[in-house]
């Protein structure tokens, strides 16, 4: 992250994370842990994860919710990427209902007729020369490695973020498998990185009822 330590930006970057985790000591980066394989519609190109879905959505609202004396996180700094574009439709989805639920009032200043902003959902490959000041990265991968491994992939993704990164990842899971296989040594760098607390906050986050997973598909 190309963060600047007492940077106003940084500063309300880093407290809309501590506000939406809970945690006065977060750091900048953020393993969000999740726990369970829900995956549908697996194919060779594309995979999604409702579980992962759910999750990124309650991150975005709780930092939407951030405001503190008037400091609030701007909607057109986060973005929320992840390798597939069958998940990326997912995520626009949930992410529609929420700024739509919000509707953004207490957030952006805008006239009844202006369009509600939307936060920016990208695959990685489309992300490359772009930055934002918040971004989520949403491994998705659960049972099979898929595209994440690739380095350039991941350089690309751990790169865009200005101030404040979220990991949703199931390390749990995706950690043995990428360690047994040489071409996810750049993963297994990663999720290795992201486990030590001296280099990122990992949070685990609350797995919902099947039921509620089956909405967002």
């Amino acid at each position: 992250m190309a963060s600047t330590e007492g940077h106003p930006d940084n500063d309300k970057s880093h407290a809309a994370l501590k506000y939406a985790f809970g945690k006065s000591d977060i750091k900048p980066l953020v393993l969000a842990q999740i726990r369970g394989a829900y995956d549908y519609g697996m194919s060779t190109d594309s995979q999604t994860n409702t579980l992962a879905v759910h999750t990124v959505c309650n991150i975005v609202r709780k930092l939407l919710a951030f405001n503190d004396d008037g400091r609030s996180v701007d909607i057109s700094k986060i973005a929320v990427i992840s390798p597939y574009t069958r998940q990326n439709q997912l995520h626009h989805a949930a992410l529609k209902e929420v700024t739509d639920d919000l509707a953004l009032r207490a957030f952006v200043d805008r006239s009844p007729d202006a369009p509600t902003p939307e936060i920016e959902v990208s695959t990685i490959d489309n992300m490359q020369s772009r930055e934002y000041d918040i971004v989520i990265l949403d491994v998705v991968a659960t049972d099979r490695l898929g595209f994440i491994p690739d380095p350039k992939r991941i350089c690309v993704a751990t790169t865009r973020a200005r101030y404040g990164m979220v990991v949703v990842a199931d390390d749990e899971t995706l950690l043995p498998k990428a360690r047994s296989r040489l071409f996810a040594r750049s993963l297994t760098k990663v999720l290795d990185y992201l486990r030590e607390p001296k280099n990122a906050t990992a949070v685990p986050m609350p797995t919902p009822s099947l039921d509620v997973l089956k909405k967002t598909r």
